[in-house]
């Protein structure tokens, strides 16, 4: 008996005659259908930048300001749109420290990365508050079987202020929270690679660690969330 990791909901698994008979890998499910309704998928069109929905297919206001402050634009994709039912997901599994839920969208996200075919992923790392405090990385934890790199790492160590609880103006000002790791140079150079984060929100953080790894030379560089 399976419970949904959501709501509690006892999940019918059995299986259908055509899903026997596919002989492809067979996917328990981690949340019911009812909850499952709740996430909106984001499909085209959607801004060539940071990936929110959008009626077409053109850069938003926000990349467009950060492809001049830049002198780059970072191409992000998201698999989901950040709405209420993403938002109490969030809630439960970031700052509730539910670790269970990292499975829920684990498998979707690996083959959103996968499709990308990235030389080198690259999650975002949380600081040492974070870790003492929640236990986990949130990004690490939904790359299941995907191999990464921690080439970014936190310098702000002692930062008790959530990203998350910051105004829009202060998220846009926040300073540099990161360095690179000892052979980034060696293992970015030349390299598709690929940053991972849970949520896009204003793009700060995203394009302080696309700076680092820009600094590398990389061959290209996208960005890949759960959320936009």
């Amino acid at each position: 008996m399976i419970q949904c990791l959501l709501c509690n909901t006892i999940i019918d698994n059995q299986l259908s005659l055509v899903q026997i008979l596919s002989f492809k890998p067979i996917v328990e499910k981690t949340i019911c259908d009812d909850c499952a309704d709740q996430f909106e998928y984001l499909k085209p069109p959607f801004c060539d930048g940071c990936g929110k929905k959008q009626i077409v297919e053109e850069l938003c206001s926000d990349c467009q300001m950060w492809r001049d402050k830049s002198g780059y634009l970072l191409h992000n994709r998201s698999l989901l749109a950040y709405n209420e039912a993403t938002k109490q997901f969030m809630q439960q599994y970031k700052f509730a420290g539910d670790f269970r839920l990292r499975q829920v969208f684990s498998d979707e996200l690996r083959h959103l990365i996968n499709d990308l075919h990235a030389d080198l992923i690259i999650p975002i790392p949380v600081n040492e508050y974070t870790w003492k405090t929640r236990g986990f990385n949130q990004v690490v934890g939904m790359l299941n079987n995907i191999n990464y790199e921690n080439l970014l790492i936190s310098k702000n160590n002692n930062q008790h202020k959530l990203q998350s609880h910051k105004k829009r103006y202060e998220r846009l000002f926040t300073k540099q929270p990161f360095k690179l790791g000892d052979q980034s140079l060696k293992k970015i150079k030349d390299k598709k690679i690929i940053l991972v984060d849970d949520v896009y929100t204003t793009g700060r953080t995203l394009y302080h660690a696309a700076d680092l790894v820009q600094s590398c030379q990389p061959s290209e560089l996208m960005s890949v969330t759960l959320a936009r």
